[in-house]
């Protein structure tokens, strides 16, 4: 027996100092704690039944079991009132751009001309622009006459054409937007290929 194993079950069978033994010296090894508490077990436990054991056994997995399914169930609900203040805060910067589109139209009902309503609307696209760009949003490149990037454009029609190099944008059908670097959406655009 060990100065440890000793200490452990109050064990004093001889009068010597204890021994302090280094936590985990060289070589220690997980898999040798593991093998020694075993045999340790089996030579002070030698009169339980093989149907105790079992049991036993059953026990403690079902308890790991048990544990491990709280942990899960509060991780999902970790994450789903994430989502769910992630999107209350997306939500509540678009309330702003909201508010100018029902301004914009009381003005249509009330009547209002062309050039208040263009400001109004051009005033909403940019608090919209805004608010989602401070949320992380920004919007692909994609002009008429660039060459086209297929890692953030996606072609929609080639068409041919003398004038423009292949390859070129010749129109964009619809942007494209990036999330904090991560592309959700490429731009499709229509380019010039060979006659």
């Amino acid at each position: 027996m060990t100065a440890s194993q000793k200490k452990s079950h109050g064990a004093a069978e001889d009068d010597e100092a204890p021994v302090l033994v280094d936590p985990e010296p060289e070589g220690h090894d997980v898999v040798d704690e593991i093998n020694e508490a075993e045999a340790h077990h089996e030579s002070e436990a030698p009169t339980q039944t093989p149907e105790e054991r079992e049991r036993e056994l059953l026990d403690h997995i079902q308890r790991l079991a048990a544990e491990f399914d709280n942990y899960r169930k509060k991780n999902a609900n970790e994450f789903s009132r994430g989502r769910e203040r992630g999107l209350a805060e997306a939500v509540e910067a678009l309330l702003p751009a909201l508010d100018s589109m029902d301004l914009a139209e009381q003005a249509m009902v009330a009547g209002g001309d062309g050039a208040a309503l263009r400001q109004g609307f051009e005033a909403v696209l940019k608090q919209l622009n805004a608010c989602l760009g401070g949320l992380g949003l920004e919007r692909v490149d994609a002009r008429t006459g660039e060459e086209l990037d297929p890692n953030v454009h996606e072609v929609l029609m080639a068409e041919p054409n003398d004038e423009v190099e292949p390859g070129k944008i010749l129109g964009v059908y619809q942007k494209g937007y990036r999330l904090n670097g991560r592309l959700l959406r490429a731009a499709k655009v229509r380019v010039a290929k060979q006659p």
